[in-house]
């Protein structure tokens, strides 16, 4: 795990794996508890490159937002609290795709 970034408002936090080595085992879930831990926020999210231009992004929630929603609209999917979607692109322009999104998506959230 390189880091982990949080939005401004500390509602979400996400951190970039720059290698996912490919193993019998995924750790995953052991990531996002560390995040959890970490931080009170609402929606974690977890980039990791596959490889040259292949990004798994992997988000959880506690809260209100519906992360399947999320992950559907980059093609994805999975349930309201947990879901995933394999992107083209190198890491940087996956990771603002999906931040900008998820964050005009939690405001919009918040007015209804």
């Amino acid at each position: 795990m390189s880091s982990i970034k949080a939005d401004p408002s500390g509602k979400i936090i996400w951190s970039l794996i720059r290698y996912w080595p490919k193993k019998d085992y995924d750790l995953t879930e052991v990531i996002f508890s560390i995040m959890r831990f970490l931080r009170d926020a609402e929606v974690f999210l977890l980039f990791k490159k596959l490889g040259k231009n292949k990004v798994r992004v992997n988000f959880r929630s506690r809260s209100k937002v519906d992360v399947n929603k999320v992950a559907k609209f980059f093609g994805g999917g999975g349930h309201k609290r947990a879901s995933g979607t394999t992107m083209s692109g190198n890491l940087s322009s996956v990771e603002k795709k999906v931040i900008t999104f998820i964050r005009r998506y939690t405001n919009d959230k918040k007015r209804k």
